[in-house]
């Protein structure tokens, strides 16, 4: 259920755009800019604006990786899987963290491909913050240091 805030931004979005659909990529970028993610109701009420179907904006809009439709989550713990922390512990890295998190839906877990501190391996990065030689206890050790 939208509330006055985000009917207001929406009627801002087509009146910055002349209520013209082609504009539609523009304003899934106002809206990402604004919410992180694009949701749902807010994506109908917008199609409900521009007179077109949910369907269209939502086929469009998904082709790019830039948006997303599910609200992100508070933690995402990125492991690099590149050659040299692959052969060296990202794998079981990546497995024991998802097997000690599967129950906190406020934390993503992902792979990347080559953080370029190869001699320092595993890698990863708790939000924007990197962790050389990383291991389950100074991962879990961080997230809850930025907790608090």
């Amino acid at each position: 259920m939208l509330n006055q805030k985000d009917i207001e931004f929406i009627d801002s979005l087509v009146k910055k755009y002349n209520n013209d659909k082609t504009y539609l990529i523009e304003m899934g970028f106002d809206i990402l800019e604004n919410y992180g993610y694009i949701p749902k109701e807010l994506l109908e009420e917008l199609c409900k604006k521009l007179n077109i179907f949910y369907s269209e904006a939502y086929s469009n809009l998904s082709f790019f990786n830039e948006f997303q439709f599910e609200k992100p989550k508070e933690i995402k713990i990125s492991i690099c899987n590149g050659i040299s922390c692959y052969f060296n512990g990202s794998k079981e890295l990546i497995n024991d963290l998802m097997d000690y998190f599967k129950n906190n839906e406020n934390i993503s877990i992902n792979t990347g491909y080559c953080f370029k501190c190869c001699a320092q391996y595993p890698v990863a990065y708790i939000n924007d913050e990197i962790i050389l030689n990383a291991n389950k206890e100074s991962i879990i050790q961080k997230i809850n240091t930025q907790k608090n």
